[in-house]
């Protein structure tokens, strides 16, 4: 949360803001009263202090009145000083003259009462309570120092996570008033303020003046609603407390005016335009509440205009300068809880108070809301995120899963007539996403594998349950360990990924034959794996194989055949025909721009791999060489372009973005310009510690590619600090003594010798 700034919060008082904050709507009991209550008509304000014989400097009772802070519906607010038995600022709220009626000091003794019966940090206590000398009814509370909840969140400049975290305090406060038999009715910024304690932002519920009681009686007057006049603040007002024929307004109505709170402080607005619900009779303000439904969050962000005209909300009022992100922070999950509250039928929104805390702390963790749909995909993509420097999110795994049915939909054509084919898609659909919800989505429950649990854990542990559930359906076990082990090949579980590919190749190859469509997507996978593995004899009689199908088989798209290509180009590098390669990557690149694909990713993956091509031949040149700069140089520009595409296609940071962007940075090494590469690097780096953290490998690489490009551009201090960090990493990642550890260990040798020459300081 934020600290404290420099200058406090003005004082406030422990009731609803006056006349001063023209900002803060009356109430409707405010602005509809019936005759009978004696309001004061068009006496001024000063007329009825003046009546209430009220002065700064005045006394009622003990208390010695020092400013007014503010007006209510019924009363006046005082900030006082006590002096006996003990000195203290304290708040005073007087009953006006001229609304001393029955009904009226009912409502003032059920505030007072409500507030005495309740001991919380996040509400006004109740300190003492008397008439005035004229026999007018006050009590006296303590005086909250803070600022309405909407106005501190935009004056403070908070984060939306922050906000949220402090509307979770206030349902900590309403729920302490609902066990003790309190609905407030009349919850809203305005009555909600904020302060600092301890340097932390606190918030403090008050005005309880319309509150009702559940379980007890709270004054011995009679307390009741006259027909016809809605008690609380329409805005705010929940669809059972709009309705006046509703007798029983549970705690529920107070969840709902949550909600209202909760939307305005993360947009800024309120579900329903306040002038035009005022302009508005009763009855259509009762209907408006009651049926119109208001636009999510989300929505009301993104439609709302980029500069305020009259009457709107202010540039200044919107929580974050950043709209965009803003709406898309609101999407899903704080979509889900707003509208939850804001349910036309209570049975739907949160029972308590307590259940909304609840899932906005979930928010805030990361973890599924349970105002989301209880779907399946939901609640593993929030595992996954929470689990992002560990896992690849199992969305990637149900697109796998869904390319895998297509392709295995294809392959029953040729034995299948249309009808059948489409019975027996749906069936394997099913089937497949059975497994996963049931089996790897019950394995990351918290209560199976824990908290800390990946989706390599997941995959493993559900991967037994695979050959009995789908004995008899070949089909169905082919596509999961299909899907399994190219989640395990990215997840870089390559033993486990290997054996789930060839299972998944062998089942296919029986049921569909060696050059269906699924077939060659298996065997695409298993390319792919052999390629990450280093296994290049393997590798290259699979991606020979793929080759030749794809081009034998009349239904393979440009697309497929290009990737064939690439995937065996991949090989000849690896096994040191780079001529070959070169021209193989230059023609697919060709093929790519006729095929009108050269802004896609596997353009940018083309380009990074001659790109990597261009590098290796580089390394037969004699080292320092011009011969070999330009080579670095021809490497760096086609890296480049990979780069560029696949910030466009992919996204920024993309894992295929990340490891084109740090093979660029070293082509720029090698052409010669270091202090480029250092630069390069440590965009990389800042951009792998985001997505992946810094203990990953492709990190902890990156970590040491800057720490030697650091002490050899002259800065060895900050060259040993990375080496160091990055020595440490791998000896966690690779062990003590693996060939790459070693090599780390000897460049941060060379670093701290470089240090101690120049006479720098080692620390």
């Amino acid at each position: 949360m934020s600290k404290e700034p420099d200058t406090p919060p003005p004082a406030r008082h422990g009731s609803q803001p006056g006349a001063e904050a023209e900002a803060e709507a009356p109430t409707i009991a405010e602005i509809g009263a019936p005759a009978d209550t004696g309001a004061p008509g068009d006496a001024s304000l000063a007329d009825t202090i003046a009546q209430m014989g009220l002065r700064a400097g005045g006394t009622v009772g003990p208390y010695k009145l020092l400013e007014r802070l503010g007006e209510g519906g019924f009363g006046v607010v005082w900030a006082a000083e006590q002096t006996v038995p003990v000195r203290r600022r304290v708040a005073v709220k007087v009953i006006k003259p001229g609304m001393d009626s029955a009904a009226v000091i009912a409502r003032f003794e059920a505030e007072r009462q409500a507030l005495a019966v309740m001991d919380h940090p996040g509400i006004a206590r109740v300190l003492d309570a008397g008439a005035t000398a004229e026999a007018l009814p006050y009590f006296v509370m303590e005086l909250v120092k803070g600022e309405p909840l909407n106005e501190f969140c935009d004056r403070a400049n908070l984060t939306l996570e922050q906000r949220v975290e402090l509307i979770a305090r206030v349902c900590e406060a309403v729920q302490h008033a609902h066990s003790k038999g309190v609905i407030h009715r009349d919850l809203k910024p305005g009555n909600i303020l904020v302060g600092y304690q301890d340097g932390e932002p606190t918030p403090k519920v008050i005005d309880f003046g319309v509150a009702k009681a559940l379980t007890q009686q709270l004054t011995e007057r009679t307390l009741y609603t006259d027909r016809g006049q809605l008690i609380g603040t329409p805005e705010y007002m929940s669809p059972e407390q709009a309705d006046m024929a509703e007798l029983d307004v549970d705690t529920r109505s107070d969840v709902y005016s949550l909600g209202v709170v909760l939307y305005e402080v993360l947009t800024g607005e309120l579900p329903f335009d306040p002038r035009a619900l005022r302009s508005a009779g009763y009855a259509e303000i009762q209907r408006i509440i009651r049926e119109v439904d208001p636009p999510k969050p989300s929505t009301r962000l993104s439609t709302r205009r980029t500069s305020s005209e009259p009457g709107e909300p202010s540039a200044e009022r919107r929580p974050t300068p950043d709209h965009r992100a803003r709406i898309r922070a609101l999407r899903r999950d704080l979509d889900w809880i707003v509208m939850r509250c804001l349910d036309k039928n209570r049975e739907r929104r949160y029972a308590t108070a307590t259940e909304l805390a609840a899932d906005l702390n979930r928010f805030l963790r990361g973890e599924a809301v349970l105002a989301g749909p209880p779907t399946a995909l939901y609640r593993v993509s929030k595992f996954a995120r929470r689990n992002k420097a560990a896992v690849v999110t199992l969305g990637a795994v149900f697109a796998v899963l869904a390319v895998g049915v297509a392709a295995t939909s294809a392959g029953l054509l040729w034995a299948l007539r249309e009808r059948e084919r489409a019975q027996a898609e749906a069936d394997l659909r099913g089937a497949a996403f059975q497994f996963l919800t049931d089996d790897v989505i019950a394995a990351i429950a918290p209560d199976e594998l824990g908290g800390a649990t990946t989706l390599q854990d997941a995959l493993l542990a559900a991967a037994p349950h695979l050959e009995a559930r789908f004995a008899d359906n070949p089909r169905a076990r082919a596509l999961i360990h299909h899907t399994i082990g190219v989640a395990l090949n990215d997840l870089e579980a390559l033993p486990e990924a290997e054996r789930h590919l060839k299972a998944a190749m062998a089942l296919r190859e029986q049921i569909d034959g060696p050059s269906a469509p699924s077939t060659l997507d298996t065997l695409a996978a298993l390319v792919a794996h052999h390629t990450r593995a280093g296994m290049v004899d393997q590798g290259l009689a699979h991606a020979e194989r793929l080759r030749d199908a794809r081009y034998n088989h009349t239904a393979s798209t440009p697309e497929q055949r290009i990737d064939a290509d690439m995937r065996l180009a991949n090989f000849w590098k690896d096994s040191g025909r780079l001529a070959d390669a070169e021209t193989a990557f230059r023609a697919s690149i060709a093929d790519l721009q006729d095929a009108e694909l050269d802004e896609t990713s596997l353009a940018a993956d083309v380009r990074h791999d001659l790109g990597v091509a261009l590098m290796r031949q580089a390394m037969e040149f004699e080292r320092d060489s011009e011969a070999q700069r330009q080579r670095y140089r021809d490497a760096a520009e086609e890296l480049e372009t990979a780069l560029k595409i696949s910030r466009r296609v992919n996204g920024a940071d993309a894992m295929a973005t990340l490891t084109t962007a740090s093979e660029h940075a070293t082509a720029v090494w090698g052409a010669g310009d270091l202090d480029r590469a250092v630069e390069l690097y440590e965009q990389v780096l800042e951009a792998q510690i985001r997505r992946l953290g810094e203990a990953h490998p492709r990190t902890a690489q990156t970590l040491v590619n800057s720490g030697v490009a650091r002490y050899r551009t002259g800065q060895h201090a900050l060259g040993v600090e990375r080496l160091t960090r990055g020595h440490a990493l791998y000896i966690e990642i690779w062990g003590p003594d693996h060939a790459q550890t070693r090599n780390v260990k000897t460049h941060l040798q060379l670093a701290r010798e470089r240090l101690a020459a120049a006479g720098d300081d080692p620390r």
